[in-house]
């Protein structure tokens, strides 16, 4: 995390991430242009899926998705470039918003 931050890259610690996106789905807030959602690949949903479920590591998703960590990284950023969005956190709510987030995966923690 103290690397990212010194990248100029936005976190979410791993502690409040699940209540953050909690109160964000409960609070069901309008989902964007359907028609963004179509721009991402299926791969690209799943990992913006995994990232609004509070999985926030690379490692963590590359895992979890039987993908390498590269990958993990060039999905998520197509899926800022294509989104128009700055940072992870934007990502991970805009994943919460329209839909794409998973309930299974907020509670299996990688090991």
């Amino acid at each position: 995390m103290i690397r990212g931050t010194a990248a100029g890259t936005a976190t979410i610690s791993p502690l409040v991430a699940p209540r953050l996106l909690r109160e964000l789905r409960e609070s069901r807030p309008a989902p964007a242009d359907p028609a963004q959602r179509a721009l991402l690949t299926a791969a690209e949903q799943r990992v913006v899926g995994l990232l609004s479920s509070g999985v926030t590591s690379n490692e963590d998703i590359a895992r979890h998705l039987c993908v390498s960590v590269n990958t993990v990284r060039s999905q998520t950023a197509a899926a800022l470039r294509k989104l128009d969005l700055d940072d992870r956190t934007q990502l991970a709510l805009w994943g919460a918003r329209n839909g794409l987030h998973r309930r299974d995966a907020s509670s299996e923690r990688m090991k």
